[in-house]
């Protein structure tokens, strides 16, 4: 196979979920604790779709930096529960670039505190007196809402979850994302824009609407990038100085790079609409401009962390 068509190959789902399935057996190395079973494993679920079932999570592409990595790089995630609990265990990630393609790496989370799994996050979102009130609005109303998958993202030394709620008219139109729930450090935001969620969850200002934010694309790409962005994801060799702005195709508005001063609802209006910009590069092909808006918006996320 050629060189440049090779270093496009995806680690393949579906061996992935069949490996992860194995996993929550063949992780016990202690041979009576295999025997009886004592640490048995189990896919973390969620409810997905316009149902209250359950269902195991499916493997979720991400771009970030791993712990003690230089780079970001392209990884699958499936997160673990013990065995008929909720509380997470693990979060099992393979490896899609380069001489680590097909490596798999296991993150065990402590046993001292309680890591709250989709499903448990899920219970809180529906236990929440506001989300419950308009998710029922929407069913009455000649339409429904369906949940997308929940996105189990680490930043920092936490985890964040996030999941997009769509809404669909009865007629059957197309569904179209409506809110945007996100969850970090006993923190829940459960507003219309990505950019809303983070001022929420990161600062001053928590729930004051931006003028300035738009409406995101879709769940899945809003998770994408703001994983990226929150980890560091952005891998380009040169990050754009102080004063500087970044070399962009003329088609699309360059942002403002120095943020001095900048406060927290400042600095998620930028981080928004360097995310929308970036869209934008990217529709009209222009890929050297979209890296350059994604590492724009990691620098503006990094900086509201902070």
């Amino acid at each position: 196979m050629p060189e440049g068509l090779r270093a496009h190959i995806q680690y393949p789902n579906a061996l992935f979920r069949i490996q992860a399935d194995v996993y929550t057996k063949y992780h016990m190395t202690n041979e009576e604790v295999f025997y009886q079973n004592e640490d048995l494993w189990s896919i973390a679920n969620e409810m997905y779709g316009s149902t209250s079932a359950k269902m195991q999570l499916t493997p979720i592409n991400f771009i970030m930096k791993l712990p003690g990595e230089d780079s970001a790089e392209f990884v699958t995630t499936l997160p673990y529960t013990p065995s008929g609990k909720s509380n997470m265990t693990g979060i099992l990630m393979a490896r899609h670039d380069g001489p680590l393609y097909g490596q798999l790496v296991l993150y065990r989370l402590p046993k001292d505190r309680i890591i709250y799994g989709p499903e448990q996050i899920e219970a809180q979102i529906n236990q929440d007196a506001e989300i419950s009130k308009e998710f029922s609005l929407w069913n009455n109303s000649g339409s429904s809402y369906l949940r997308g998958n929940m996105f189990v993202i680490p930043v920092e030394d936490e985890l964040l979850y996030v999941e997009p709620i769509y809404l669909e008219a009865s007629t059957g139109s197309l569904p179209e994302v409506k809110r945007v729930v996100m969850y970090y450090g006993d923190q829940l935001a459960y507003e219309p824009t990505l950019a809303e969620c983070l001022d929420k969850l990161f600062g001053a200002g928590a729930g004051d609407p931006l003028k300035t934010a738009k409406p995101i694309i879709t769940g899945h790409q809003m998770a994408e990038e703001l994983a990226r962005a929150a980890e560091e994801a952005a891998n380009q060799p040169q990050q754009p100085e102080q004063g500087e702005q970044p070399e962009v195709s003329p088609g699309v508005q360059p942002l403002p790079v120095d943020t001095d001063g900048a406060d927290i609802s400042e600095l998620a209006a930028l981080a928004n609409e360097a995310y929308e910009n970036a869209l934008k590069a990217m529709s009209e092909g222009d890929f050297v401009s979209y890296a350059q808006y994604i590492e724009l918006m990691a620098k503006y996320v990094q900086q509201m962390v902070r």
